[in-house]
């Protein structure tokens, strides 16, 4: 018992030391202080990170994150989804001496509750077996520590691999505004490039981001009409969005995070080139915009092809103006979209999705209609898990977009079929 005690206190005072190495607060760009426990290991091997990823039971940690955590691998991060206080992991990882070491902080989406955590699957506890590449391993231990009450208190956690994730291939999990609401706590601003690039973290596999038009008429991505203080720095930056020519935009402010407000294009180049997101949804806020949108849509469309990358780009369709423009746009038959009017407006505009708000409820006629069709069903804007959890199990919908994607995942991949 004394040597129990002995070994507890030690690991609690590793825990202490590693956690004080850190950074104060951890920002999303760069998560991770390079003094720490990643430090000097190797990237993870591609054909490994699938073995890791799965349904794991939460042995320690229960009273924070809930009985069960889904893990996910993206690029060289991994992520963890709880479905207590709708909590999520984002973890840099490597892989060192058959021992796998994570990195980065976990934070409550809905609340400002936040901290560091360290975790590792040791060689006795699954790495040795990770690496010898046996699909279908029951043996792995990740465990660590994770920070609470700012800094004040060092609580541990582990986590044994129950079963593999189902494939995802015909799930849509749809990040509103690039990210959603993440994006208040998370240091990156709604529509930026950088929310883009860590919207795949929080558990989405595709964006719906919003489209205005400056004076100049340079597609932009940014939500409302008007600049002000919600969204965006600079004293000079404020009034309608189409009064600024773009020049004027990027000279005069910054978003709230102080990232550049991106154009289109410059939203497309990253989701291609720097991430793994498969569906775009384009919300287009004004008629006139179509003919500017479309042939950007079908320009990144033409390179994701000759790139053999999995993107979809969907030209959102909101209102009867914008229908109108789209269905008298010339060649729109080479562009696809997505609708969220009645099913005879989707089959004007010949939409390859429809996209219902969920307040009008689980349209069961229509869904069969539609899907007899072939084209696919998304749901918006949802957010509270137990609806979330309510439509996905109808089973009648090919998509959520959602302000918190790390929900939709955890409550997608813990269901059972």
């Amino acid at each position: 018992m004394i040597h129990r005690k002995i070994i507890s206190s030690l690991l609690l005072a590793l825990a202490v030391f590693t956690f004080s190495s850190c950074n104060p607060s951890p920002g999303i760009n760069e998560p991770i202080d390079e003094s720490g426990i990643v430090k000097n290991t190797n990237p993870i091997a591609q054909h490994i990170k699938p073995l890791i990823e799965g349904v794991y039971r939460v042995i320690e940690g229960q009273n924070d994150f809930g009985d069960y955590a889904v893990i996910k691998i993206t690029r060289n991060h991994l992520s963890i989804f709880c479905g207590k206080n709708s909590s999520y992991f984002i973890l840099s990882s490597g892989e060192k001496d058959s021992s796998f070491y994570f990195e980065g902080f976990w934070r409550f989406s809905q609340n400002k509750s936040t901290g560091k955590a360290n975790l590792t699957i040791d060689k006795n506890e699954g790495g040795s077996e990770l690496l010898s590449n046996k699909p279908g391993t029951k043996s792995i231990i990740i465990k660590g520590f994770f920070e609470k009450e700012n800094g004040g208190l060092i609580t541990p956690i582990k986590l044994e691999f129950s079963r593999p994730l189902k494939p995802d291939s015909g799930f849509y999990i749809i990040a509103h505004r690039g990210g959603g609401r993440n994006s208040d706590r998370l240091q990156a601003s709604e529509n930026s490039l950088e929310i883009l690039q860590i919207a795949e973290y929080i558990g989405a596999n595709s964006v719906e981001v919003d489209i205005q038009l400056t004076k100049d008429k340079v597609p932009i991505l940014f939500h409302d009409e008007e600049f002000t203080s919600r969204l965006v720095n600079g004293n000079y930056l404020i009034g309608s969005v189409s009064s600024f020519s773009f020049k004027q935009i990027r000279a005069f402010g910054k978003l709230i995070n102080n990232e550049m407000i991106p154009t289109l294009e410059e939203a497309l180049d990253v989701i291609l080139n720097k991430t793994t997101i498969k569906l775009v949804w384009l919300d287009v806020k004004y008629p006139e915009a179509i003919s500017l949108i479309a042939p950007i849509q079908k320009k990144y469309s033409d390179l994701a092809k000759l790139l053999n990358r999995d993107l979809t780009i969907l030209i959102g369709i909101p209102s009867e103006e914008v229908l109108n423009e789209y269905i008298n746009y010339p060649g729109k038959e080479n562009h696809l979209s997505l609708c969220e009017l009645d099913i005879t407006s989707v089959r004007k505009a010949d939409s390859k999705v429809w996209a219902p708000r969920w307040t009008d409820g689980i349209q069961k006629q229509q869904i069969n209609s539609i899907r007899s069709e072939n084209r696919k069903i998304f749901v918006w804007t949802l957010d509270l898990p137990e609806v979330i959890k309510d439509f996905i199990n109808t089973n009648n919908y090919d998509g959520i977009l959602t302000n918190y994607p790390s929900v939709v995942a955890y409550e997608y991949y813990m269901k059972d079929n």
